[in-house]
């Protein structure tokens, strides 16, 4: 992408809208997610396993 003069990016983010709506006025649907891509490994500075992995 440097060649063609684009700015590089750390990170990306996509928000994805799917499936039904939750209920009849919701701004949500079943199957609703965001995405994300860290790009540059030095944006992360930690993380986290969820609370079953860890008791198990």
């Amino acid at each position: 992408m440097e060649d063609i003069g684009n700015k590089e990016f750390d990170s990306v983010r996509g928000v994805f809208w799917e499936g039904n709506p939750l209920y009849p006025t919701a701004g949500f649907r079943e199957k609703d997610h965001i995405q994300i891509c860290i790009r540059n490994i030095d944006c992360i500075k930690g993380y986290f396993l969820p609370l079953s992995r860890i008791n198990s």
